[in-house]
């Protein structure tokens, strides 16, 4: 298990994250809140990229420090910025972050086609990194972050630049992996946490101000949730907007009642959902 007991990370001793107090199990962890908020320090953490400015974080009660390379090699990571080597095929690229990670050879060989049919680049490994749209990059950088079936997957934005299909497949393998794996997700994209989040750790204001399965978090907020068709183009005041779309000549709203109350003549009352609670929690 990987446990965060009171940490603190930052850089060149200023913290943007304290007081992390956290013990992860298995399953797929969305990491969420504003740009600035700290979800990359936070993941680099996890990876080792950075050290902890207090605190310790420990893997079946070790520090990970102590651990070093026993440690790296149950990780796994996709980072935001993902560019393989643009003269290697992708069968070829994942062959040389085998030996990076120590494979043997007879194994990493089965594991690199078994990933490329796994992220669906099966018909394109022989294919240059450097002609691969963005997609496809991204699933080459999930297949070398399952390289060595890592008992702790990071992945930074994982379906950025995917398109539906993409995407809707890549969730469906990361929920598989995930049942004895513990997989973190850190996305802007609110609907990947909807279809595969089985916890959130929301920061926000320097900590981690939540930690719980999403309908722990959403019942927190029902009845406060409501659907109302409007000819006004601002909300009043104290509501929160989540969405609006036009019909006709007005707009279909849904909305945020803190009170509980639907302010809007013929508002209907809505079950939440994680993009509520977002724009809820994160309401400034």
């Amino acid at each position: 298990m990987l446990a965060f007991n009171n940490v603190s990370l930052g850089y060149k001793k200023k913290a943007i994250l304290t007081g992390i107090e956290l013990s992860v199990s298995p399953g797929i962890h969305a990491i969420i809140g504003p740009n600035g908020a700290g979800k990359t320090t936070f993941m680099k953490a996890i990876v080792t990229l950075i050290e902890p400015l207090s605190g310790t974080i420990t893997y079946n009660g070790i520090n990970v420090g102590d651990l070093n390379r026993q440690y790296l090699s149950v990780i796994g990571y996709l980072p935001q910025e993902f560019e393989p080597f643009p003269d290697l095929s992708g069968k070829d690229y994942l062959k040389y972050i085998a030996e990076c990670k120590g494979l043997a050879k007879k194994d990493s060989e089965e594991q690199i086609d078994s990933l490329l049919k796994f992220v669906g680049l099966d018909g394109y490994n022989k294919k240059k990194a450097g002609k691969y749209s963005l997609g496809m990059k991204k699933r080459l950088g999930l297949a070398q972050a399952l390289l060595g079936n890592p008992e702790i997957l990071v992945l930074d934005e994982p379906t950025a630049g995917m398109d539906p299909d993409e995407v809707r497949a890549i969730r469906r393998r990361l929920s598989g992996y995930s049942k004895k794996r513990t997989v973190f997700i850190s996305t802007h994209i609110i609907s990947d946490i909807d279809a595969t989040a089985d916890n959130i750790i929301a920061i926000k204001g320097g900590s981690i101000a939540r930690n719980a399965p999403p309908p722990a978090l959403l019942k927190e907020m029902r009845g406060t949730v409501f659907s109302a068709r409007a000819g006004i183009d601002v909300l009043p005041e104290g509501l929160i907007e989540v969405s609006r779309k036009m019909s006709g000549d007005e707009y279909q709203y849904r909305y945020i009642s803190p009170s509980g109350e639907g302010l809007l003549a013929g508002s209907e009352i809505c079950e939440p959902n994680i993009s509520d609670f977002y724009a809820w929690f994160y309401d400034e």
